[in-house]
């Protein structure tokens, strides 16, 4: 029965609801059907529609046969409204309706489970309730829509709504992958939601879900309370699932490729691996899904993978070896997996073979292809080329096309021995390697190993390249090179000395032996027919010679005329040369410095000698003093002095090329010769010369004992004026003498000339204290004789006329020093008023001193100011004395009386030392 109050604010819906309540008393159900299609015409005014669903949804509780099909109808387009009072009162209709109309749960299921999303405490309170009520006949008849129930559970944190949908969800058990992956992130989320209470029905449903769901989280050992543990298990498992497609595709009628598109719509579709496989048969097509990452992790190991490990980790997909096999040989023909799997069913990862090939090629610098015949070659192939790309290895390939060499081991092979000898031989690996790689090898060898003589398979090091420039250069001061002594001495081959010999040494700077053997340099050929020359006996002078001739192995007549024959070759080729290096030519000619500089001339040729440069192009010697003109001017303007030594030159050029600028007034300045080097000081130089003997300089001082000529005194004065102008030197110049005296030189003259006279008037005054000091004290320290009143008269006269003087003295004392103040201050430009407002610095002093502020001066006026002091306390305490003086001498012997004198004339500074 219906509260009438509740319903009075309605005027229309009022009469009905009174009609009602007596149809239902009397219980005439026609009646009662008869007014709920008349309210059911009202329900398109807004206003009535709250009301009138709640009374129908209060009437479908108590009978549903009130409840008509075209009355659902009607009414589930409130189960859309925005207002949750007449959505509310809908639901609890078409609930009820549905309760005595499972068949039609499926027309209206997906719309109440996505209404659990409603924020509304009693619309999903409401939907639990009949969600709960439609499973109890049939607990699986949500499972085709356990999809939409995870997503709720995964968003949903009420732990009541939780405990339901986990309820509603449990009887499922065919889950794809999708609904497996969705449950095992809710599983994980779920668990740490409640963490704190892991014994509630909420974790133990979970668990009880996972374990059904998942083979392997049944193998986990693991307490309740270990969370992390119990977190990275969930977190470890593999989400997979096969899919019978002979069935579906059967039972659903859809395609194999309809259905493999169907299932690339997932959302799902990138976190998966998918692909089908095909019995033999073609009987049997399985599609299956499977995590990828976990998937891919678990076949990169670094290790082989048994096919038991395989089919333990993939038990709910694969059911025997067959299909192990098919599955295997799938994920690698498609690429999802790289390795290889064997007929033993043993998986070798792509990383494993990879790792394992490094290591081998690392640790013994090849790679026996018979080690993995149980690879594909060309499976084996790849990785090997791979791992040459990657790590940027060299490999070389065998003659039997079997074994691979490492270049980076044979490099540190071969660096180990150019390290130590002079020459390795390839040989070994010429005949070991295919052609093509053996000069891949050559190609390789890092240039810092081998250089770039060879002959045959036999290479010459850095390190013996070393040696044979150096057997070069001593072979000059022996005088020969022997290319045998040399070859057994180096173990090098002889041919290759010979390139090198030919490359380093010009081959007409001496004479080979008739079997190009030795090599015999001019120089030394010179000596020894010039020391034959020097014999007078013709005779003898021939045996020597053919002598010579027969110990070299060279005929007589060759000697002579390949040396002239050279020589006339490098004339000819010097005539042609802009320039030349005159100890190159020395060692080709096999001259001495002076014999050569002699050949240089009997070439008539005009040269320029620059140190060990001869320059013989006419454009290159203007070019050359040019430059050398250029830089000296350069030099003249930016440095203090310039030495031929610096610049390279002989001292003649050195002084030619400055006279002739000097003659052209493109430099200024003046030679000065010490001894020892020749200088020519610059403007700058004699600028700085004045400026660092600012205080006082002769122009003599600078030269020593040169005599300067009347232009160069010239310079110098002219110098002097130009920084006096400047203000940059500031004194007096002496012309006779030729001395530059500053203004503080000056100044400081005169001072210490007020300051001497001063210390002398000071002198005299102290010297008149000390004289009338000794009288007073001859009289005071009388020992055991009586200070007779004369004596006493003398003091008082003395003090008196001390104290006169000294009091006329210091007057004259005072003015002396505001005299010389004045006098001081005034010849440095300054005033007593001008000096008083100058600033001080931080210390409190000012940077102009005044006369009274010398030490010296203020240690004088101290030492008179002493000698008045002392005066002073003598003319108090003279009388004391003599008052100690007369009781002693009545008696001697009074111990406190002498001490008391004793005390006194220590005070007066008269005591006897």
């Amino acid at each position: 029965m219906f509260n009438l109050d509740d319903f009075r604010e309605y005027n229309t819906i009022f009469p009905f609801v009174e009609k009602l309540n007596k149809y239902l008393r009397k219980e005439k159900s026609e009646k009662v059907k008869q007014i709920i299609v008349e309210m059911k015409d009202l329900l398109q005014e807004r206003q009535f529609a709250i009301p009138i669903t709640y009374i129908f949804s209060i009437l479908a509780e108590k009978d549903l046969s009130y409840i008509s099909d075209d009355l659902v109808n009607d009414l589930k387009i409130f189960l859309e409204s925005d207002d949750n009072k007449l959505r509310l009162n809908t639901i609890s209709i078409v609930g009820f309706y549905l309760l005595e109309n499972l068949n039609l749960v499926d027309s209206f299921i997906l719309q109440f489970i996505k209404m659990l999303e409603i924020d509304s405490k009693e619309i999903t309170e409401t939907i639990y309730y009949f969600l709960q009520k439609f499973t109890e006949s049939n607990p699986t008849l949500l499972c085709k829509y356990k999809l939409y129930l995870l997503e709720r559970l995964k968003t949903d944190k009420n732990d009541k709504n939780q405990l339901s949908l986990l309820e509603l969800i449990d009887p499922c058990s065919d889950f794809n992958f999708d609904e497996l992956y969705l449950f095992k992130d809710v599983a994980f989320k779920l668990i740490m939601q409640h963490q704190d209470n892991l014994d509630n029905t909420i974790i133990s449903n979970t668990l009880s879900k996972l374990s059904q769901l998942f083979p392997k989280f049944q193998e986990s050992h693991f307490e309740t309370n270990e969370i992390e543990k119990l977190e990275k298990i969930i977190s470890n498992l593999i989400v997979m699932k096969k899919y019978d497609l002979s069935k579906i595709t059967e039972e659903e009628g859809i395609s194999l490729k309809g259905y493999l598109q169907k299932r690339k719509e997932s959302p799902l579709f990138n976190i998966k691996v998918t692909f089908y496989t095909r019995t033999r048969d073609e009987k049997q097509l399985n599609y299956y899904e499977i995590e990828k990452e976990k998937l891919l992790n678990f076949f990169e190991s670094k290790n082989k993978i048994s096919g038991s490990t395989i089919k333990d980790m993939f038990s709910p997909i694969i059911q025997d070896d067959l299909e192990l096999e098919l599955f295997m040989n799938t994920l690698i023909k498609l690429k999802i997996i790289k390795g290889y799997f064997s007929n033993l069913h043993y998986f070798y990862p792509y990383t494993h073979l990879k790792e394992d090939i490094i290591n081998n090629i690392h640790e013994k610098g090849l790679l026996n292809y018979d080690k993995y015949n149980y690879i594909p070659p060309e499976l084996l192939s790849t990785i090997i080329n791979q791992v040459s790309k990657e790590l940027k290895l060299v490999l070389l390939l065998g003659k039997n096309e079997r074994v691979y060499y490492s270049q980076k081991r044979i490099n540190k092979i071969v660096n180990k021995e150019a390290a130590k000898t002079s020459a390795i031989d390839l040989k070994a690996y010429q005949e070991r390697l295919r052609e093509e790689d053996f000069l891949k090898l050559i190609r390789n060898i890092p240039k810092e190993y081998l250089s770039k003589y060879h002959a045959g398979t036999q290479y010459l090091t850095n390190l013996g390249l070393i040696n044979v420039r150096r057997e070069i250069e001593n072979s000059k001061i022996l005088g020969f090179f022997s290319i045998f002594d040399v070859a057994t001495k180096l173990k090098v081959g002889k041919s290759i000395l010979s390139t090198i010999l030919e490359e380093y040494v010009d081959m007409r700077s001496g004479v080979f032996d008739k079997n190009n053997n030795n090599f015999y340099y001019s120089k030394f050929l010179n000596e020894k027919v010039n020391k034959i020359n020097q014999i007078k006996n013709e005779k003898e002078r021939i045996e020597s010679i053919n002598k010579l001739a027969n110990e070299l192995k060279i005929e007589k007549n060759i000697i002579f005329s390949k040396l002239e024959e050279n020589l006339k070759s490098i004339g000819e080729e010097i005539k042609n040369r802009s320039e030349i290096d005159v100890n190159e030519y020395i060692d080709k000619t096999g001259m001495d410095y002076e014999d050569f500089l002699k050949f240089i001339r009997d070439l008539e040729i005009d040269y320029f000698k620059k140190n060990d440069m001869i320059i013989i192009a006419p454009e290159k010697i203007n070019e050359a003093k040019n430059e050398i003109k250029t830089t000296l001017i350069q030099k003249a303007n930016t440095e203090d002095f310039i030495e031929f030594s610096d610049l390279d030159l002989t001292q003649n050029i050195f002084e030619d090329l400055l006279q002739g600028l000097l003659k052209e007034k493109k430099v200024v300045g003046i030679f000065y010769n010490d001894g020892e080097k020749i200088r020519f000081y610059t403007r700058k130089g004699i600028e700085n010369l004045m400026l660092e003997n600012q205080q006082f300089f002769s122009f003599q001082d600078f030269f020593g004992e040169k005599d300067l000529s009347e232009s160069e005194l010239q310079l110098l004065r002219n110098i002097l004026d130009d920084l006096m102008k400047a203000k940059r030197l500031n004194g007096t110049f002496d012309e006779e003498n030729l001395i530059f005296s500053s203004e503080e030189v000056i100044f400081a003259q005169n001072y210490n000339t007020i300051l001497s006279e001063f210390e002398s008037l000071i002198k005299n005054y102290v010297d008149y204290f000390e004289s009338e000091f000794e009288k007073v004290k001859k009289i005071l320290i009388k020992i055991n004789e009586t200070i007779l009143p004369y004596e006493i008269k003398t003091i008082q006269e003395l003090i008196e006329q001390v104290n006169y003087n000294y009091v006329h003295w210091r007057s004259g004392i005072e003015a002396y020093v505001r005299n010389a103040n004045r006098n001081l201050l005034k010849k440095q430009g300054l005033t007593l008023k001008r000096y008083n407002a100058m600033k001080m610095s931080p210390d409190g002093k000012r940077q102009v001193k005044l006369f009274e502020e010398d030490p010296e001066v203020n240690a004088l006026l101290d030492t008179f100011k002493e000698w008045v002091k002392k005066f002073n306390i003598i003319e108090l305490k003279y009388g004391n004395v003599i008052f100690y003086q007369k009781r002693l001498s009545r008696n001697p012997d009074n111990a406190k009386d002498r001490e008391k004198l004793d005390e006194l004339l220590t005070q007066l500074d008269l005591k006897q030392s």
